[in-house]
């Protein structure tokens, strides 16, 4: 197993992820930003990695992990080890129901964002698609207990499945409802929406093409979506009638990278057009209010707006956060490179916001997380003659704008907690460590006292508690 990351942000007030070290082995941990737990001891070999965590808000974290004895099922953990424990055996015997994930995880051991459902909360229940010998691969819920983690409706009765049959495998909440695509044996290939019950789960609409909307994003209580080639955007509240078109593009490269923002009158995308290239749009979830906001890289150069990377993932989500009363993305354009940009939902409010780079240089943006108002992030900025990812954070101005080590790479995820962002990163010596930045100060120090070093962190992904932008609330 190669040196990978941790989680994108926190659940139950702990970031949990997987870990290997020469002392334990491959084992399951837990960290509150201060001290460092282990939870599960975990088996060697291909398959056989925890995935997919999300925090119910109740302290309880739900996730994916696989034993001799159950398969793969869903597992349930309040960050002890006395309570990490299988939640039920969805598909009954050693075989795997795979919550989550239609893939092979054996073959995708990262659990590549761009081909996988995930878990998604609604209130207090988490969605996600599992797998019977019975029923098939279908959607279910679960409020934190056997008796009610249940089936959430099956669109292929018997043993025909309606995830993965028709669409790919895709759901989406914005924390109140949560829309998804199946294969229906009544409507075929569409899409549904649900607030985690039978009796509130409904048709939206027929998909015209097999490939699942994406990308998925939020304006209110409302989500965002695209369809048909990533041509069209999409709204709903989650009725037949809320679900409306927005725009239609006539070329075939069009929507990408729809902000998820809470707290904003406006969403933010990337278009395509001939003319202006991959630049920022803006809807108020009308016709007449989607419209190009900004072409920040003037003429058919795309400045990418929103786009950033991962560091052990494929795929990439829109990075926009709301730091005071704008929101920060990345973008590019031909004076200062790639650089962080900051608009009010005005193009004349719409300014680059920080110079990292040199010149045209620029930087490139990795992970992103944000606690008490400040955004921390990872960039690849120049030093000296080299190009290294540190950490950073910004409570929304220039002067406030910092790099936080000049000593450590980071070369993980960074989790938001109540007292401080942890992240994974090297030392000068290679140390692959946990390491906490301070909420003021901005300092910091080791947080894994169990192990001084790590021989390597798995990659998870640990939504957060609302889905969006927010770090664990302080209890």
């Amino acid at each position: 197993m190669g040196t990978s990351a941790v989680a994108a942000a926190a659940v139950a007030c702990v970031a949990m992820f997987q870990a290997d070290s020469s002392t334990i082995g491959r084992a399951l941990y837990a960290n509150n930003g201060a001290a460092t737990r282990l939870l599960l001891d975990l088996p060697s070999g291909a398959g056989k990695d925890v995935y997919y965590f999300t925090g119910l808000g109740n302290g309880s974290v739900l996730f994916s992990n696989s034993d001799d004895t159950a398969g793969r099922e869903l597992w349930i953990s309040r960050g002890t080890t006395g309570s990490t424990r299988l939640l039920r055996d969805v598909n009954t015997g050693v075989a795997a129901s795979n919550p989550g994930s239609a893939w092979d995880l054996a073959v995708r051991p990262g659990g590549g964002t761009a081909y996988t459902s995930r878990y998604q909360r609604i209130g207090g229940l988490v969605l996600f698609a599992a797998t019977t010998a019975g029923q098939g691969r279908e959607f279910w819920v679960s409020a934190g207990t056997s008796g009610n983690t249940r089936i959430l409706k099956d669109h292929m009765p018997g043993t025909a499945s309606g995830v993965g049959a028709g669409p790919a495998e895709f759901i989406f909440s914005n924390g109140a409802f949560a829309i998804y695509t199946v294969r229906d044996s009544v409507r075929g290939n569409s899409l549904w929406a649900t607030n985690g019950t039978p009796s509130g789960t409904r048709f939206l609409k027929t998909l015209t093409e097999s490939r699942a909307p994406q990308p998925f994003g939020i304006l209110g209580n409302r989500i965002l979506f695209s369809q048909v080639n990533r041509q069209e955007l999409w709204i709903t509240d989650g009725t037949v009638a809320g679900t409306k078109m927005l725009i239609h593009f006539s070329n075939f490269q069009a929507i990408q990278n729809v902000s998820r923002v809470k707290g904003t009158t406006y969403a933010l995308f990337s278009a395509y057009t001939p003319t202006t290239g991959k630049e920022l749009w803006i809807t108020d979830g009308t016709v007449a209010g989607t419209r190009l906001l900004k072409d920040i890289n003037a003429g058919a150069a795309d400045s990418l707006p929103g786009s950033y990377y991962r560091i052990t993932e494929y795929g990439n989500d829109g990075a926009y956060f709301k730091i005071g009363d704008r929101v920060l993305f990345p973008a590019t354009n031909a004076a200062g490179g790639r650089e962080l940009w900051a608009t009010r939902g005005t193009a004349a409010s719409t300014l680059p916001f920080t110079q990292l780079g040199v010149g045209v240089n620029g930087a490139e943006f990795y992970e992103f997380t944000t606690l008490n108002n400040r955004l921390y992030f990872a960039a690849d900025v120049a030093e000296g003659s080299t190009r290294v990812i540190r950490p950073f954070v910004t409570a929304g101005t220039a002067t406030s704008t910092r790099k936080l080590s000049t000593s450590l790479r980071v070369s993980g995820r960074m989790v938001s907690l109540p007292n401080g962002v942890v992240f994974v990163g090297d030392d000068p010596s290679g140390n692959h460590r946990l390491w906490r930045t301070g909420i003021i100060a901005g300092s910091q120090v080791a947080v894994s006292p169990i192990l001084a070093k790590f021989a390597s962190i798995q990659n998870v992904e640990i939504p957060s508690p609302d889905g969006v932008n927010a770090p664990c609330p302080v209890n």
